[in-house]
């Protein structure tokens, strides 16, 4: 079972290098692919990860704090 298990494993990996090389051979696939993986890194994921790191540092002062992440903690509404 082990050697089956492997040999999935190993079959998955290589199917998906061969996908990744038939995109390689398309230019115009390729293009599109990496102009919305741009997109989306720059007007989604880079986006989010500023407002999360704003998160746990104070406007005023640039320091280390965690006070908005004890706002939603604290019980007073």
């Amino acid at each position: 079972m082990t050697a089956n298990a492997t040999n999935s494993g190993r079959s998955t990996v290589w199917r998906r290098w061969q996908e990744l090389r038939l995109i390689g051979r398309d230019p115009i696939l390729a293009m599109g692919l990496l102009g919305v993986g741009i997109f989306v890194f720059l007007f989604v994921a880079l986006p989010l990860f500023r407002v999360v790191i704003q998160g746990f540092f104070d406007p005023t002062t640039g320091e280390f704090s965690l006070e908005y992440f004890n706002q939603y903690i604290d019980p007073y509404y």
